[in-house]
């Protein structure tokens, strides 16, 4: 079973995305800080870590960039917002992130495809 590190820190919008990918057979972590994704991935083997462009008024790029270069941990990734932002978008694509969805442009039986297909 594949294991998803959800770093979104709306509540509801981690409800959401767990339950999906919960009836899609994979098995999730999901943490609203920077030290609960820390704490994660020093437990689990991650596979694919779901991280919100702002969480915990800490930028997720910036935690992903730490976690990839500082920590030498090289998973593959994807990167939430609520709203387009062509910077973000920019610095997501020089960090190499797998993917940068629009909260309100994608479904959940959406991210779960876009996930899967990362993962093949």
């Amino acid at each position: 079973m594949k294991k998803i590190l959800l770093a979104i820190d709306d509540d509801l919008l981690r409800e959401v995305c767990k339950r999906k990918l919960v009836k899609s057979n994979f098995k999730t972590f999901p943490v609203q800080t920077k030290k609960e994704i820390l704490e994660v991935l020093e437990k689990e083997k991650i596979d694919l870590i779901l991280i919100d462009v702002s969480i915990e008024n800490v930028k997720g790029l910036d935690i992903l960039k730490e976690i990839r270069e500082k920590r030498k941990i090289d998973l593959p990734a994807i990167v939430f917002s609520t709203l387009r932002d062509e910077e973000l978008e920019e610095k997501a694509k020089r960090l190499k992130v797998n993917d940068f969805l629009i909260g309100t442009e994608i479904s959940p039986n959406e991210l779960v495809k876009r996930i899967k297909k990362i993962l093949k």
